[in-house]
C-alpha cells in the first residue's frame, strides 16, 4: 500500500499534527493504518497516540517509534504507512522521501519557514525524488494575501502546492490532546479547511 511521508526539518508547521489527522481518517473510513514516529528523541506523535487510547477515542492509530527508515518501512508493508518524519535533517529524511508514494512538505508563510522548506524540496529533488511525488501544504495561514503571497513566492521553482491552506487560528489550542486537527468541535468552516487539504493530499497520492 502507499506510505505518506510529513517531511520538514523545520518545526512548528503542523508536520506532526497533519500526520495524525490524515491517520485518523484515513483509519475511520476503514483503511488499515500505521503511523510511524521518527523523531525517536521526543516520540511526541506515539505519546499522542498513547493518549487517544487512554481516552478511548476512536478509531484507535497503532503507532511505532522508529529511528530508521528500513525499519519502518518494513513495519507498515501491507498497510497504508503514514510517516511523521524526523524533526531534524538525517539520512532517515532522503531515505523516506525516496521511499515514498507520496511526499508532503508542510509549511508556514514566513520566510523563516519556507527557506528551510524549499531547502528540503530542493534536496528531495537532487536525490532524484520526482517533483510529482512531492506536495507543499500552506500551514498557520493568517489570511488569504499571506496565502497568495507564499505561493507566489514558491512559484519559480516549480513546486507542487496543494489548493486551501491550514488556517492560523488560537482554536487550534483547545484541541483535545489525543484528538486530531480535523476532530475538532464547534468550528464548522475552520473543520472544512482542514478537510479540504487531507482530501488534497488524499488525491494527490500516485495510482500504484
Amino acid at each position: 500500500m502507499a506510505v505518506v511521508c510529513y517531511l520538514n526539518e523545520k518545526g512548528g508547521v503542523l508536520k506532526s499534527s497533519l500526520s495524525r489527522a490524515l491517520a485518523v481518517e484515513c483509519a475511520r473510513n476503514g483503511m488499515s493504518v500505521r503511523l510511524a514516529d521518527m523523531d525517536y528523541t521526543q516520540q511526541s506523535t506515539s505519546e499522542w497516540a498513547a493518549a487517544r487510547t487512554s481516552a478511548g477515542i476512536e478509531p484507535a492509530i497503532k503507532v511505532a517509534v522508529h529511528k530508521d527508515a528500513k525499519a519502518a518501512l518494513e513495519w507498515g508493508k501491507g498497510h497504508l504507512l503514514i510517516v511523521d518524519g524526523p524533526a531534524h535533517a538525517s539520512d532517515a529524511t532522503i531515505a523516506l522521501g525516496k521511499a515514498a508514494t507520496l511526499v508532503v512538505v508542510p509549511t508556514g508563510c514566513s520566510s523563516e519557514d519556507l527557506v528551510p522548506s524549499v531547502k528540503v524540496l530542493n534536496s528531495l529533488r537532487k536525490e532524484g525524488v520526482p517533483d510529482e511525488r512531492v506536495l507543499v501544504v500552506l500551514t498557520r495561514v493568517m489570511s488569504d494575501a499571506q496565502e497568495e503571497k507564499a505561493r507566489k513566492w514558491l512559484e519559480p521553482g516549480r513546486y507542487r502546492v496543494a489548493p486551501g491552506h491550514i488556517p492560523d487560528l488560537v482554536s487550534f489550542q483547545n484541541v483535545a490532546y489525543g484528538t486530531a486537527l480535523s476532530e475538532i468541535v464547534g468550528r464548522p468552516a475552520l473543520k472544512q479547511a482542514i478537510h479540504n487539504v487531507l482530501d488534497a493530499i488524499l488525491d494527490a497520492i500516485p495510482e500504484e
